[in-house]
């Protein structure tokens, strides 16, 4: 899939893409905060988490976290 969408971006001229990624490990710490969860990384230089490792092999950076991206607002009844 990476690799698909990667590969369309090229055929397209698109200068990057931009993807929203979850981390697939993070609920095992739901303590730390997003941001400094998303910027660990192993002693190869990859991030701990297991989803964002693929993504930066593939290619992609960590930029920056949604905090607000799942959060749904609404009023009651």
């Amino acid at each position: 899939m990476l690799t698909a969408m990667r590969d369309n971006a090229r055929a397209l001229a698109l200068g990057e893409g931009v993807a929203p990624v979850r981390p697939s490990a993070e609920h095992l710490e739901p303590r730390t905060p997003m941001a400094e969860y998303a910027r660990r990384t192993r002693p190869d230089g990859l991030p701990h988490d297991p989803r964002l490792r693929v993504h930066v092999r593939a290619g992609a950076v960590v930029d920056s976290v949604a905090p607000v991206s799942m959060s749904v607002s609404g009023s009651p009844g």
